[in-house]
């Protein structure tokens, strides 16, 4: 499960990150140490566009599923790695769901 609502990763180089993910994705690196870090948690685009479209508006079976509040669509960063965006459904959850293999009692009508 993805806490990434509640974590600001810091790299060794002193970026800071959505996580690790953030040495190779440099769209996920939100500023460094030097960085004023009540302001960046509180007003980077990205950090914003996080907490208000993650869960809310995942796509897919993530979107349906009962359980998008607590697993985020398990992680976040590599979806977005995969896919170019925050709300792109896991894609494990997906294939499940895409050869109906996927649990629909876990899933909102």
């Amino acid at each position: 499960m993805c806490g990434i609502d509640h974590v600001l990763g810091v790299l060794g180089n002193g970026h800071l990150a959505m996580c690790g993910i953030g040495t190779t994705v440099e769209d996920l690196v939100y500023g460094n140490l030097t960085s004023d870090l009540p302001a960046l948690w509180n007003h980077h685009p990205l950090l914003v566009r996080l907490r208000e479209s993650v869960p809310a508006a995942l796509e897919g079976v993530c979107g349906r599923c009962l359980f998008r509040r607590e697993c985020k669509a398990q992680c976040v960063a590599n979806n977005y790695h995969d896919h170019g965006r925050l709300t792109a459904p896991h894609w494990f959850c997906q294939a499940a769901y895409d050869a109906g293999l996927f649990p629909l009692s876990r899933l909102e009508s």
